[in-house]
């Protein structure tokens, strides 16, 4: 949501009215977002594998931050001179760069949030009752 809302912020807007509010979003989802995930991440894996586990997951998230850092730098970079090619200032120009990549990174957060909920399954236990209702149909038999 933050991104999205970056996505859409003015040329020349007050800090505390257009900026702030987004940013405390982004810090705030990403506060509670993260642990999540690792949480998520590291529920499956056997003590003597946590080590490992927890060393890729962080090795995963440095690595994928960085490179999606250069792809939306470089696809803001080029959107930003393709504007100033067409006569924008370079205050209008900068925003429209800034603009896109937030705008790409927004789509590609909902896509990776779409494709956590369909390929992450649930490891819900059962509950007792449906426990003893199969014992019972077993000694039943």
């Amino acid at each position: 949501m933050a991104l999205l809302l970056a996505a859409r912020g003015p040329v020349s807007g007050d800090y505390l009215r257009d900026w702030f509010p987004v940013l405390a979003l982004l810090g705030i989802g990403g506060g509670l977002a993260f642990p999540s995930l690792a949480v998520v991440a590291m529920a499956g894996t056997s003590p003597s594998d946590a080590g490992l586990a927890s060393g890729l997951l962080n090795t995963t998230g440095q690595v994928g931050a960085a490179l999606g850092l250069a792809v939306l730098a470089t696809v803001s970079t080029n959107r930003t001179g393709e504007l100033i090619a067409q006569g924008q200032t370079t205050a209008a120009a900068l925003s429209g760069g800034y603009h896109l990549a937030w705008a790409i990174g927004a789509g590609l957060a909902i896509a990776s949030i779409v494709l956590a909920v369909t390929l992450v399954k649930s490891n819900v236990a059962p509950s007792a009752e449906t426990l003893v209702d199969e014992e019972v149909e077993e000694a039943c038999g």
